[in-house]
């Protein structure tokens, strides 16, 4: 039977435009991308869109690939505990030299659902996600079928070939590797117990298929972590060994790998870098060549919350708070 609009039909459209105007234009990152998001090997990005509720994938040369459901997670959390300010790094790091002092009382602890705060794919296309102190494995479906409890909350998640690192957002760096079952094979850590840290102070990024670099509070060098490798990585400015900076209230920001330059691009508040960029506004972006062992800067033009989510053959990707993406030339 078909259908045959009428002319009341066509009365209503003039009488109200809403009924006629196109349908919305599929989700882009390039317009609605919106915090971190995963970066896999393949060039393509998993993008978690809060008001839907569902992961995006995205590939920049071919658009959309798929969504997925985006499972809501449990965070522990102790009652009574109020929101903490941002702790100044400067205190940490006396924290880090002198102890830190008598711990709290134990609290009862509570849970809540809240979305994933970092994420990444499994070989077997599941999802691993952190929320809070939690990490759970989810399938496709958005379906939980491990759960695992931390030692502290995140503050950065990488992935290599046979499972992935976690770096922990604590006063003293910790970090911890695990397997695909969900178990932690290998730890790095400072100072037992943990404690946690109000904002991201230490950061990690891929150096090889089994290891990471670890970059330590303001320090402009890196140390080789992981299964059977060590040592401490250097950089020269302008002829000097490059020195550690002052970081502010933000924490240290977060690093990734560019491949085509064998170097390590991390993100600073042009405020911390000012000894290399004395503008002293928005976003400084670090050039850290590892063939070479030298370190340059790039102002972004970045204001303070765009978010670096990965390298491609354009330079360094940011997400924008109001959505969308800014690519940053990387520096020379």
């Amino acid at each position: 039977m078909s259908f045959r609009p009428s002319a009341l039909f066509f009365a209503l459209l003039l009488a109200n435009p809403a009924l006629a105007q196109a349908p919305p234009a599929p989700w882009s990152a390039n317009t609605n991308a919106r915090g971190w998001a995963f970066a896999d090997v393949d060039g393509s990005f998993l993008f978690l869109e809060s008001r839907r509720q569902e992961f995006m994938h995205w590939d920049p040369q071919s658009g959309l690939r798929g969504t997925r459901p985006a499972p809501l997670l449990e965070e522990r959390s102790e009652d009574g505990d109020a929101p903490q300010a941002a702790e100044d790094p400067h205190l940490a790091a006396v924290k880090m030299l002198y102890g830190e002092g008598r711990p709290s009382p134990k609290r009862n602890a509570s849970v809540r659902k809240r979305l994933p705060e970092r994420w990444i794919l499994d070989p077997k296309d599941n999802t691993w996600a952190v929320a809070g102190s939690t990490l759970s494995e989810c399938d496709p479906q958005g379906r939980v079928l491990s759960r695992h409890s931390l030692p502290a909350p995140v503050a950065d998640m990488v992935r290599v070939q046979d499972g992935f690192f976690l770096s922990y957002r604590t006063v003293q760096p910790f970090v911890q590797k695990f397997d695909w079952r969900g178990k932690a094979v290998w730890t790095h850590q400072k100072a037992r117990p943990a404690t946690p840290a109000a904002v991201p102070l230490h950061r990690i990024v891929i150096s090889s298929e089994s290891g990471v670099l670890l970059a330590e509070m303001g320090a402009l060098s890196f140390t080789n972590l992981g299964p059977g490798a060590s040592g401490e990585v250097y950089f020269t400015e302008r002829g000097a060994t490059a020195g550690p900076l002052r970081l502010g209230r933000g924490g240290r920001g977060p690093m990734s790998y560019c491949p085509s330059r064998n170097a390590v691009l991390a993100v600073f508040s042009e405020a911390d870098a000012a000894s290399a960029l004395p503008q002293g506004k928005g976003l400084a972006l670090a050039c850290f060549r590892l063939d070479k062992g030298t370190l340059t800067w790039r102002s972004t033009g970045l204001e303070e919350g765009c978010q670096l989510v990965g390298i491609n053959a354009a330079g360094a990707v940011f997400t924008s708070p109001e959505g969308g993406l800014v690519v940053v030339p990387v520096p020379d």
